[in-house]
């Protein structure tokens, strides 16, 4: 529906914005970019909150609220203080998907008790190797 629809064109210009915002490489965010920055979030939070409501109305299982929504309300109001680009990331993002490779190149052949021993030695020598390029 346009209501819908509505949601989520504010949803997808609020996180332009967000983005726009993060662009800035100053250490301390100019204050209106800080307010803007801000702003964008909660109106982000606020959408997905309402597409979320909408969603389980109509039984769908989608637009859910995450962890990452969470973080990024920590990263606005963080902003104050400091540009988030000093000093925020999303942990480990790419460290979960290392260890997905990883394992699956470790699931073929190796009985499932032994994968994640498998898994651990392959992680080590992996960090060894690297560590000696470096």
């Amino acid at each position: 529906g346009k209501l819908i629809d509505a949601h989520i064109e504010a949803l997808l210009n609020s996180i332009k914005e967000y983005y726009v915002c993060l662009e800035c490489t100053a250490p301390i965010l100019p204050i209106g970019t800080q307010q803007l920055l801000e702003a964008a979030v909660w109106s982000m939070v606020r959408q997905c909150n309402a597409l979320q409501i909408w969603a389980l109305r109509e039984g769908l299982s989608r637009w859910s609220m995450t962890i990452k929504h969470h973080y990024a309300v920590h990263i606005a109001l963080q902003s104050r203080y400091a540009n988030p680009r000093m000093s925020w990331t999303y942990v480990d993002e790419d460290f979960m998907s290392l260890l997905k490779e990883i394992g699956e190149s470790c699931a073929d052949g190796t009985p499932p008790h032994m994968i994640v021993n498998k898994m651990c030695e392959k992680y080590v020598l992996g960090m060894d190797l690297r560590a000696s390029l470096e």
